[in-house]
């Protein structure tokens, strides 16, 4: 027994989610027989799937510990990614489980390893694009976007955008870099388009979007309803008020963050306790679909019997 040896593979296995990986246990100067018996008294525990990667302990691993595994199997220079680089970047909808296995793995091109735990992409990464997460190396939140565009419908990396750019874990113009490295991949020119937009109403003020949308009714001839209205203790955005209905219009960035979000679900209903129909609509439908809006309004003016110019 060598205690400052165990206390050295205790240590640095509590900052890998109770992972070591068997050249960490060389470096410590753990020899193979050494190594065998602390796997014959169950002190380590070889991670099926995962050659020369031990959980110390116990052989239970958490969601964290059997990414971390996957990626300590690949070597040097191997990165979660894909769905699992997502979860990591807490990117996938609450709803949705853990990944499926095996874990999504990058891994430079020379890679020779293809451990069964692991699904390797392989390619090589500059530094830009990889980063550490919970402990675990996994790709950038740019380079999983980027990888979206090539193989998930567009609504889908419309969605991982967006929650990105909730969650500040990027901007557009580190998108755009992302994009000038990746130029030639799939999906490049979709996400490009995305960003456009993004660009195109982050300037956009809320004046400029409650003036295009009462350019929109005059166009289409439906009465104007009153603009900035307070009702109880909300200012609306715009209200019918023969029909009782509320039009809250949502900007690119001034209902993007969490908190906002969980203020405008309060306000909705506050206003739907008073009896009023709330309707939404964003920026980008007022702008790139206006016909669906006022499709759409005017349907549920005149079921609730507006009247028209």
């Amino acid at each position: 027994m060598r205690p400052d040896v165990d206390e050295a593979i205790a240590a640095l296995a509590a900052r890998q989610h109770g992972l070591i990986e068997r050249r960490q246990l060389a470096a410590l100067q753990l020899g193979r027989e050494a190594r065998r018996t602390r796997e014959r008294r169950r002190q380590l525990h070889l991670v099926p799937g995962c050659p020369g990667v031990f959980a110390v302990g116990h052989p239970t691993l958490g969601e964290e510990a059997t990414v971390l595994s996957a990626v300590l199997a690949c070597g040097p220079r191997a990165y979660a990614a894909g769905e699992h680089g997502e979860w990591l970047w807490n990117l996938r909808p609450p709803w949705l489980p853990f990944p499926s296995l095996p874990v999504s793995v990058t891994v430079p091109r020379a890679c020779g390893r293809t451990p069964p735990a692991a699904r390797l992409l392989r390619r090589d990464l500059p530094a830009p694009e990889w980063q550490t997460r919970r402990g675990i190396p996994v790709v950038s939140v740019e380079r999983l976007i980027a990888d979206a565009g090539a193989d998930r419908e567009l609504w889908a990396v419309e969605r991982l955008l967006d929650r990105a750019l909730v969650e500040r874990l990027t901007s557009v113009p580190s998108l755009e870099r992302q994009l000038e490295r990746a130029k030639g991949q799939r999906g490049i020119l979709a996400l490009r388009q995305l960003l456009a937009a993004e660009r195109r109403y982050a300037g956009l003020t809320r004046s400029e979007l409650e003036e295009a949308f009462l350019l929109l009714l005059r166009r289409a001839g439906v009465e104007l309803p009153k603009v900035n209205e307070r009702v109880g203790t909300d200012l609306v955005d715009a209200l019918f008020a023969a029909a009782r209905v509320v039009v809250e219009l949502d900007g690119t960035w001034w209902h993007r963050t969490h908190r906002r979000q969980e203020q405008d679900r309060r306000k909705e209903l506050r206003l739907r306790q008073r009896g009023l129909l709330v309707l939404r609509y964003t920026a980008r439908q007022i702008f790139e679909e206006p016909e669906a809006v006022v499709t759409d309004l005017v349907r549920v003016l005149t079921e609730r019997g507006a009247l028209f110019a």
